[in-house]
């Protein structure tokens, strides 16, 4: 089982740089710090929910991100209740509590001139400890991150946006920010895979960098024939699987990881229910229709691929 994980980790790390890089990305000097005081762990922050076309905002896209053209407009953090946040950039404090930008119960809007960026710090804990036209510098406290549900045990996380200086457009905080990336995706991240796939439009939107702006008000991004996951809302299936159990890798056993060799942008991987080595991937070129590669995990290379969707097993995995 953990050389599974392994193996699966490394998948992740070597494929993801691969994706195709916009044109904010490019900047060589990013003007933007993370939003926390200490660095990422399980016990401060780590990412939960990437910008763009995200598998939650297909979900909830009607319900939650209606205004954000169905995609989700920020990134999400997962902190505790009372976790420090500080200023991306030196700014000027904009607005406190003004909830017509949303994310209650509290939130709070800088203005970074300079660059011509706005920040907004979402479902803050209390009322941010600063004041409207304040001028605060990089690094400095600006609040404390909260819970959207004010239970502090419910979905305690940050939601950051990265607007326009007009506060109409979302840009992807990840190509503002500097930070590890691809190291912050592998862990963390609140259930599933992080982005939805367009079956007919395989690549599009599937990196963590490649992510479309979002113009507030404008039409539906994410409004596909045929996606994957299924649309599910997010609820648990009727009939669960039953547990499995892994056993500890004894000390003195060697652990062997096996690179996989494509050159894929997007992997969602899932393992053969009966075959320990067999590797699914779901990938196709970019503006054609989706493919199921599989992959001989023992040997790192692809051995077949077919035009089918993803199988719906049954809770026991038998059919």
């Amino acid at each position: 089982m953990r050389r599974m994980f392994f193996l699966v980790v490394m998948l992740l790390a070597v494929m993801l740089p691969l994706a195709g890089i916009s044109k904010a990305q490019q900047l060589i000097n990013k003007p933007l710090i993370l939003p926390f005081q200490d660095g990422p762990a399980l016990d401060t922050w780590l990412l939960g929910q990437a910008y763009g076309n995200t598998t939650g905002a297909y979900n909830f896209g009607d319900l939650w991100y209606s205004a954000g053209q169905g995609l989700h407009f920020g990134l999400d953090f997962s902190a505790a209740c009372g976790t420090p946040l500080v200023a991306v950039a030196d700014g000027v404090v904009a607005y406190v509590d003004n909830l017509s930008f949303g994310s209650a119960p509290h939130n709070l809007i800088l203005r970074h001139d300079a660059i011509g960026l706005t920040s907004l710090y979402g479902h803050l804990l209390d009322r941010a400890p600063v004041t409207e036209g304040q001028i605060v510098k990089q690094g400095e406290l600006v609040g404390y991150s909260g819970d959207p549900d004010e239970t502090c045990f419910s979905r305690p996380h940050l939601h950051l946006e990265i607007r326009s200086s007009d506060y109409r457009t979302t840009y992807n905080p990840v190509n503002y920010m500097q930070a590890n990336w691809h190291t912050l995706a592998l862990v963390g991240r609140f259930g599933g895979r992080f982005f939805q796939i367009d079956l007919n439009n395989a690549r599009q939107w599937q990196s963590l960098e490649d992510q479309p702006d979002v113009a507030f008000g404008g039409r539906r991004l994410n409004a596909y024939t045929e996606s994957w996951p299924l649309l599910n809302n997010q609820l648990p299936p009727l009939l669960v699987p039953p547990d499995a159990n892994a056993v500890d890798i004894p000390q003195d056993a060697t652990v062997t990881m096996q690179q996989l060799d494509g050159t894929g942008c997007c992997p969602d991987f899932w393992w053969h229910s009966m075959d320990a080595n067999t590797l699914y991937t779901l990938d196709g070129a970019p503006g054609s229709r989706a493919s199921v590669y599989t992959w001989d995990a023992s040997a790192g290379q692809m051995v077949s691929m077919g035009p089918e969707t993803p199988y719906l097993y049954s809770p026991d995995f038998s059919h």
